[in-house]
């Protein structure tokens, strides 16, 4: 897995199985299941033999945000926190311990706050409470 280095704005995944380049603004959410990532977009679904600490350096700068050791979130994507369940545009729901969805869910609101109608005088917020927490 790498970035594209004309386009940072793609993922590639080349697998015995797959290759495929995906738009960073297209992931739903990426999931570490033992050796295997797991990319959720809203149509498809990829896997392949890797890391997500490999994955932070493209992430940066973005709105994705480490909900739990082996789950990051996009919250471009992510329509509604509620009862413990993330909600994403596709429809998909993950949920989270209650713990997690705490801590995800006050990076969410301070996320929401950068974007109308909370804008405040164009004042960046920090999404994440811990700099190890937000990928960033």
């Amino acid at each position: 897995m790498k970035t594209d280095q004309n386009q940072q704005d793609y993922l590639s995944i080349v697998t015995n199985k797959v290759c495929a380049r995906i738009k960073l603004d297209d992931i739903e959410m990426i999931e570490q299941a033992g050796r295997k990532i797991c990319i959720f977009t809203k149509d498809e679904e990829f896997m392949c033999y890797d890391r997500l600490e490999t994955l932070a350096p493209v992430l940066v700068n973005r709105s994705f945000y480490r909900a739990k050791k082996g789950l990051v979130v996009n919250f471009a994507r992510v329509v509604r926190l509620q009862a413990q369940e993330i909600t994403f545009d596709s429809g998909r729901i993950y949920c989270i311990g209650r713990n997690n969805y705490v801590k995800t869910k006050s990076a969410f609101k301070n996320y929401l706050l950068g974007y109308p109608p909370f804008v405040n005088d164009g004042l960046a917020f920090n999404v994440a409470e811990d700099k190890d927490d937000f990928i960033a």
